[in-house]
């Protein structure tokens, strides 16, 4: 039911600090988060531009390196590489330094899903140069989490995207799908370089770049066709493979000291909010939601045939006990499920929380999402868009108040006590304030008082 893995908690509650996706995003922080550099604003040298003197015996050594490492993708060495393995190490170490903090959370999690597609692991490294590691990244052109899938590629390989959830911030979920959208694009395409290449700018983009080159399937002798970003794409993921190998060798690159906890995952077979899981586990605001960001308002909509995981701290044998009750005993919230049913959000927020918002001219969605707070990806699903173009004077609508109901949290009944060696039912009762031996027998249905090591019993809180 549970397993275990290790979560650099810091990291997380700092990057969704933001959290509520509905997203009180800052544009310059979070929605241009990639390390990938900007066509528009990207101060390096372009790939015709490289000068062809930093190809010496200076840097050799670089080469000799990358030729050391294992690896299924071919990680040519030139002057393009050089120019952004510079980057890292020169100008970007302390970026670097984050990033090889949180890596180990996300690792175990990478290598399943790549080996579930048989996808070289070098592929692991991905999601530094789509997201920098931001679960809940969110790009001007819609994309968004580690892998930084657009709405429609999500929906193709299966990741939800409604008002209540979006797959593509699962870690584990966008994992598996960024690895089977490889594995087509290999198969596809029948180069790993190229897979990686449209990645990022589409098979589609790729083809039409190896028929511009007559017919070669290499990336180096289609790159003159394809766009600048894709020009890059390749170099800087190779630079990426370099710096995440051989960081230990360049003292500028610090690892930054983030004290791991461990967590549990759970799953839930009905509808909840991580507001009652919280309270139940006495956590602090926002430990869970930054677990799981996917779930956009924050309820878990699980069902018998469909559990929902939900990612927990790991937490003490009575505090799971305590937590069991919640989720497996107590009675369902129907409010949360009727909204979750819903299949439109407008259907239960209230009016008064619309907002008519006419397009001005050069205005875009990442613009007005920032206006109102809210996401991009909520603007499209409230007014239908089916891209995320927009024309002058155009009418949206806007749901400013975007929060799901306070869930109604009521203290159990009862709690869960684990007998252990030498209890009796006396002494158990006298821990507890509303429990007596009477009632202990009565609500277990016990005949004597005869205990069993190891047996749970119910006891009276109220």
């Amino acid at each position: 039911m549970k397993k275990q893995i290790r979560v650099l908690s810091g990291f997380l509650l700092l990057s969704i600090s933001v959290f509520g996706y509905q997203a009180k995003i800052d544009a310059t922080d979070h929605q241009q988060i990639k390390l990938y550099p900007k066509a528009e604003n990207s101060n390096l040298t372009s790939p015709l531009e490289i000068d062809s003197s930093l190809y010496n015996q200076e840097y050799s050594i670089y080469k000799t390196r990358l030729g050391s490492l294992s690896s299924t993708v071919i990680l040519d060495y030139n002057p393009f590489v050089q120019n952004y393995i510079d980057l890292f190490i020169k100008k970007r170490s302390g970026e670097m330094s984050g990033i090889l903090a949180q890596f180990n959370y996300y690792l175990p999690i990478f290598e399943q899903a790549l080996n579930a597609y048989q996808i070289p692991l070098e592929f692991k490294y991905l999601p530094i140069v789509e997201s920098a590691l931001n679960p809940i990244a969110v790009s001007k052109s819609g994309a968004a989490g580690l892998w930084q899938f657009m709405p429609n590629t999500g929906r193709v390989y299966g990741l939800q995207n409604n008002n209540y959830i979006d797959d593509r911030l699962d870690p584990i979920a966008s994992s598996y799908a960024a690895a089977a959208y490889l594995r087509d694009a290999y198969d596809e395409l029948g180069d790993w370089q190229l897979a990686l290449t449209a990645y990022n700018c589409g098979t589609g983009a790729v083809k039409r770049a190896i028929q511009a080159s007559g017919g070669a399937k290499d990336f180096w002798s289609i790159k003159d066709k394809l766009s600048p970003q894709a020009q890059n794409y390749l170099p800087f993921f190779i630079a990426v493979d370099y710096v995440m190998n051989y960081y230990p060798l360049h003292p500028e690159i610090k690892i930054k000291e983030i004290e791991p906890i461990v967590v549990d995952s759970i799953y839930s077979k009905k509808h909840i909010s991580l507001i009652q899981i919280q309270k139940s586990l006495n956590l602090n605001d926002g430990v869970l939601q930054s677990l799981n960001p996917s779930y956009k308002i924050g309820i878990v909509n699980g069902t018998l045939d469909i559990p929902k995981r939900v990612i927990i701290p790991k937490i003490s044998a009575q505090d799971y006990m305590n937590l069991f009750v919640l989720i497996e005993e107590e009675p369902e919230d129907n409010a949360l499920k009727e909204l979750v049913k819903s299949s439109n959000i407008k259907a239960v927020l209230p009016q008064e929380t619309a907002i008519r918002h006419q397009v001005a001219k050069g205005e875009n969605l990442t613009q007005i999402a920032n206006i109102y707070q809210v996401s991009i990806d909520d603007i499209v699903n409230w007014n239908n868009l089916t891209d995320y173009n927009l024309t002058i004077n155009q009418s949206l609508t806007i749901y400013k108040t975007l929060k799901a109901p306070k869930a109604k949290v009521q203290k159990p009944a009862y709690m869960i006590y684990k007998v252990k060696k030498g209890d009796t039912l006396s002494e158990i009762a006298e821990q507890y304030e509303h429990a007596t031996v009477k009632s202990i027998k009565e609500l277990n249905g016990l005949k004597s008082n005869e205990l069993v090591v190891g047996e749970t019993l119910k006891i009276n809180t109220v």
